[in-house]
Order: structure tokens, then sequence, then C-alpha cells
């Protein structure tokens, strides 16, 4: 099963009694896809959540936001979903590249400081090869061959 076979689930969740809380590591595979579920204070429902990358969380980008409802956002290949009834924002990330590794922060916007919580995303790579080549000598010509290998890979042939 494609799903279960490339979908991350986070490890390391922090303490409850923390005013955001989500998972410390996640870790998906290459053209996988990852969820990630940040909690938070009751309190903060009807404030805007997002995901951000970036080592330090001060200068980090932000990548999606919610419109502080429980409308569904999208945004390329990122969603963020807000549920205030449980108080947990939801963060998917799909088709994902080896450059989406590294820091992401679960953030609350709000006046005065932004509470908010680092992720570190792992993407492992991928089973499917792009491209496979083989170089090998012809004991007849002696030359120098290539032999291409084609692997398929979720239901396409990648060259």
């Amino acid at each position: 099963d494609h799903y279960s076979m490339n979908h991350a689930f986070g490890t390391g969740c922090s303490t409850a009694q923390d005013p955001i809380t989500g998972p410390a590591t996640v870790s998906s595979q290459e053209r996988g896809s990852l969820t990630v579920q940040c909690s938070y204070e009751s309190s903060w429902k009807n404030k805007k959540k997002y995901w951000c990358q970036g080592a330090v969380w001060k200068t980090c980008e932000i990548l999606i936001k919610t419109d502080a409802s429980e409308q569904l956002v999208k945004k390329d290949r990122m969603s963020i979903r807000d549920d205030q009834t449980d108080f947990i924002f939801t963060v998917t990330m799909e088709d994902l590249r080896i450059s989406d590794a590294g820091i992401y922060w679960c953030g609350i916007e709000r006046s005065g400081y932004d509470p908010y919580f680092k992720v570190n995303v792992n993407i492992d790579p991928g089973k499917c090869v792009h491209l496979f080549k083989c170089p090998f000598w012809s004991l007849r010509s002696h030359l120098k061959e290539l032999a291409v290998t084609q692997v398929k890979c979720r239901n396409s042939w990648w060259w």
C-alpha cells in the first residue's frame, strides 16, 4: 500500500503543559507525504496557525497559514487545517523532495510573542530510482557502454 509505506509518523512528542506541542521529529521518504499535528491551548483557537521553515525561528519563512478558521488552506504541495474543537492544527506535505528536509516550526500568530514548536523533518531517498546507469566494459569491443535500468515507481516508468 503506497500510503502506508510512504506516509510519515512523528515521534518524540513534548509534554502536554507546553503552550504548543507536536512531534520533535518526523521522517518520510522522497516522493512520499508527511503529516504533522500540533496541539495548542484552547484560548488560542481563533488565532492564525502557521508552518514555518528555517533553522532559526525568528528568521524562518512562513510557508502556509490558516485564516483563523477551520477552513482547509492549500498551497503548492502543502495544506494546513485547524481543528478548533480538539485544538490541533494539521500540516500535510506531499510529493516530498530531499530538499524538504530540515527544521520547521509550528507557530501561532498572536500579539506579543508567537508560541512555536520545533519539528525536525527527515527525508530518506525513496526506493524509486529515477536513473540507474551501470557502466561496464564490453569484452568484444572493449568499448565502455552504459546499461540503463528502468525502475517502476508509483505506476510510472522513470528513466
